[in-house]
């Protein structure tokens, strides 16, 4: 199923409308989205090996995967040091959670069957700094052994291949939550589960903070 997705979205196929099923699956599973941009640049890159003679390019639909792309801003603390930092206000933070698959649902995030299903993508970037070209998804879903959290995974994809992940440190400061963690060998971090209390206002009706990302490499690299 993956291969034949991969090869209708070289053939220029809108993936969302064809596809659904798969693409809510992608977006709610960060392994299946990393295995989808993994197989689509092994592919593109065998194509342009065969079809090098050709001048035009194929027109790829791969808008979908723009959903939420929010602007980074990239310090460099000290000589050979960087960091990438991600802001989303309240308001987007608020929109991101309207437009989850249960948006229908009574606008109370504190009960139990919001987010129960397939979890929703805080974030998602792409970015380029220090010669590395980097793919950032944060998603979150309702922890099933503590259903008033939420449980944060980070992936991180490198295109290039040039980056050891175990350099790489993440931390999230969303309203009253704070955590760091370090990714794993995979391009991978899972923080500790977020209580909703600390992100939502009183009624638990409404996001009340903003959310910050911060990725940099360790401490100790």
């Amino acid at each position: 199923m993956l291969a034949l997705v991969v090869n209708d979205a070289l053939e220029g196929e809108d993936i969302p409308r064809r596809y659904p099923a798969f693409y809510r699956a992608m977006l709610a599973n960060p392994k299946l989205y990393r295995a989808f941009l993994e197989t689509l640049t092994i592919l593109e890159e065998s194509r342009k090996g065969e079809l090098e003679p050709l001048s035009a390019s194929p027109g790829y639909r791969l808008d979908f995967l723009n959903a939420i792309f929010p602007q980074s801003v990239i310090e460099y603390p000290a000589a050979g040091q960087w960091r990438v930092v991600w802001d989303q206000s309240v308001e987007q933070m608020e929109t991101i959670f309207q437009q989850s698959n249960l948006a229908g649902q009574p606008a109370h995030y504190s009960e139990e069957k919001l987010l129960d299903d397939d979890g929703l993508t805080l974030l998602r970037s792409q970015v380029t700094v220090a010669g590395l070209e980097l793919d950032v998804r944060l998603d979150a879903w309702r922890s099933p052994a503590n259903p008033p959290a939420l449980e944060l995974l980070l992936a991180v994809l490198d295109y290039k291949a040039q980056l050891a992940h175990c350099c790489l440190q993440a931390s999230i400061q969303w309203g009253e939550y704070q955590a760091t963690a370090t990714l794993d060998r995979y391009g991978l971090a899972r923080f500790p589960a977020l209580l909703l209390k600390m992100i939502l206002d009183e009624p638990g009706a409404k996001v009340a903070a903003g959310l910050r990302l911060n990725l940099a490499a360790a401490p100790d690299s």
